[in-house]
């Protein structure tokens, strides 16, 4: 997904356009913030009542405010429920409050409260916070690509799509490939997000090796139990490091 989206966001830094200074520094930013100051901005934004995210999703109709708890209203929340992407009757929140004479009741996503909903929510910050790295090694990949074969594509007459799954692609593959295994091992080893949204809740769905060996070494006072959960890390990260690293050199463009 990081890679993905680092490719499309990539491409359109490429081009010139009025502003452009403006959108590197906005897509630099969640990098150049400190990972825990953005994490607790995710935790506020996430929260189970003063989400301003769920005041955005009910503004513009996702999430509805209804009169009275018997009326229900259908939403993104309950297409998400039906199709099986979060849990039925357990994903919303129903909150109600006197105004006036009326009694309005309104939802909110329990962001962080749920299983399903949690383990998006520390996803969704891991891209966050990866996208800016990965978008501008890709991007360097791209500007480093020799004016001549752009001139030569251009004289062929090749299409915008063809040059990209024929041309660019394969010529920035190698550093796609860096990127994504930077993007890896930095979501792999990262123990900030996962403490500070979740702790590995609810009922586990969210933890990850570091933050376990976090509860075992440090907070369960078991240094040898968490040691050994740390270092399980590294060799399926050398594994991993030495079939991407395996995969770009054979990809690579001479």
């Amino acid at each position: 997904l990081v890679t993905t989206l680092s490719i499309i966001l990539a491409l359109i830094l490429a081009q010139d356009f009025r502003g452009k200074w403006l959108f590197r520094f906005l897509i630099l930013l969640p990098w150049v913030t400190p990972i825990a100051l953005g994490s607790v901005g995710w935790l506020y934004m996430l929260d189970t009542l003063y989400s301003p995210i769920d005041y955005v999703l009910r503004e513009v109709g996702f999430l509805a405010n209804v009169e009275g708890k018997g009326e229900f209203v259908r939403s993104l929340t309950n297409i998400l429920q039906d199709i099986g992407i979060v849990e039925k009757d357990t994903a919303l929140k129903l909150n109600c409050e006197m105004r006036g004479t009326r009694e309005i009741c309104f939802f909110n996503m329990q962001w962080l409260a749920q299983p399903d909903t949690a383990l998006y929510s520390v996803i969704a910050v891991h891209v966050w916070r990866m996208l800016p790295l990965s978008t501008i090694i890709i991007l360097a990949g791209l500007t480093a690509i020799p004016k001549d074969i752009k001139d030569a594509v251009a004289i062929d007459g090749v299409g915008p799509i063809r040059e990209f799954f024929e041309v660019t692609l394969p010529l920035i593959a190698p550093i796609t490939g860096i990127a994504t295994l930077f993007g890896l091992i930095y979501t792999f080893t990262d123990v900030i997000v996962v403490a500070i949204l979740t702790k590995g809740n609810p009922a586990n769905e969210t933890q990850v090796l570091p933050y376990w060996a976090y509860l075992k070494g440090i907070q369960g006072t078991n240094l040898s139990e968490g040691a050994a959960i740390a270092l399980f890390m590294f060799p399926f990260l050398l594994v991993v490091a030495v079939i991407t690293l395996t995969l770009i050199s054979r990809r690579e463009v001479t």
